[in-house]
């Protein structure tokens, strides 16, 4: 069976579709877009026009894309209002069913999460052993992922998208013990607690991360061979992050986000080894937007040759985004990032405000 239309093969040549496998038959967003259908049709034809731009980014599926967003009217320059998916992702462990395949999404708390949602309804006792060590209470997911992988589902499994707050030894555990660790394609890595087993090693297929800055090393300290998108949050030293971005043999997509990028950091990103591996780039914040220099952005050649480049809008005068108007690879991502919700499933995993 032909895998996409003839159009849709010369753009995976070009190279748009490198973020995602080869053989990718139905991608994940669009199996949450069919999901919010009924509950919010809204969301789930934005996330579908969204999708087929991954697949066919011609001028009809940014004219699709653009309309609809357009039709979201902005309060201010460069924000849009929040879509939130938290409602179909409210469970931990979430299993969407797919055409081909089925796709889970499973999370384990965060401290706050742990204590606030778990501790009023122990008795006394078990209440005081939450306080003093929260993080042994934090099973349910990994129970609940575990549970699925003994069943009939796991047959369909096409994926595993994880969120983890206290490092990966549960999740790694679970699924190493259901043969189903190269099943993990996507990790957002939280980490409430430090000192936790960061490494992703024992996800070997893993395709998607994204972690914070202070974090990055540790994480990729036994390599990466298969990852192919990396979002590093909170970046302040980009040359050292360019540095373990470059020995990553896959990647194709690098998002730096919520650093004050300077000149001198753009100018380190344009010439470092991992742009010319690079069909995609993103470089956004939220609160630094207003002052992202813009016109050096404009300048640099090696930005010209990505097939998307993603630079922030929150707060951003006309005049500033005047510097990038009319550049084909550029998407101006606004502070919910609803311009990317299925380019984020397909890249880290996980949307904004989806949990």
């Amino acid at each position: 069976m032909e895998r996409f239309s003839a159009s849709a093969r010369a753009c995976y040549e070009r190279g748009v579709l490198e973020i995602l496998p080869e053989d990718e038959l139905e991608l994940a967003a669009e199996v949450v877009g069919r999901a919010l259908a009924h509950t919010d049709p809204a969301a789930a034809a934005l996330i579908a026009a969204e999708a087929v731009r991954l697949r066919e980014d011609d001028d009809a599926a940014r004219a699709a894309e653009a309309a609809l967003l357009a039709a979201m009217a902005p309060r201010q320059p460069g924000y849009r209002g929040q879509i939130s998916l938290y409602d179909l992702f409210d469970a931990q462990v979430t299993l969407l069913h797919g055409g081909p395949r089925d796709h889970v999404w499973a999370y384990d708390e965060d401290i706050v999460g742990l204590v606030d949602g778990i501790g009023p309804n122990l008795p006394p006792d078990e209440r005081a052993a939450l306080h003093r060590d929260p993080w042994a209470w934090n099973t349910a997911a990994a129970d609940e992922l575990g549970r699925l992988l003994r069943g009939s589902e796991a047959r369909r499994l096409g994926s595993i998208r994880l969120k983890a707050f206290e490092g990966v030894e549960r999740f790694a555990a679970v699924v190493a013990e259901h043969d189903a660790a190269h099943l993990v394609s996507h990790l957002v890595l939280e980490l409430d607690r430090r000192g936790d087993d960061r490494s992703v090693a024992a996800f070997p297929r893993l395709r998607g991360l994204a972690v914070d800055e202070d974090t990055l090393a540790s994480a990729l300290r036994d390599g990466a061979p298969s990852l192919r998108s990396l979002v590093v949050r909170g970046t302040t030293d980009v040359a050292h992050t360019l540095e373990l971005a470059a020995r990553l043999p896959s990647l194709r997509h690098l998002g730096l986000w919520y650093g004050a990028l300077t000149p001198d950091d753009l100018g380190r990103i344009a010439s470092s080894a991992v742009i010319a591996r690079l069909t995609s780039l993103e470089l956004f914040t939220i609160d630094e937007a207003p002052q992202f220099p813009f016109e050096v952005a404009a300048s640099l050649e090696p930005f010209r040759r990505l097939l998307r480049f993603g630079l922030p809008g929150h707060l951003v005068l006309d005049d500033a985004l005047a510097h990038v108007a009319g550049r084909r690879e550029v998407d101006i991502v606004g502070y919910s990032r609803r311009e990317r919700l299925a380019f984020d499933i397909e890249t880290i995993g996980w949307a904004e405000h989806m949990r």
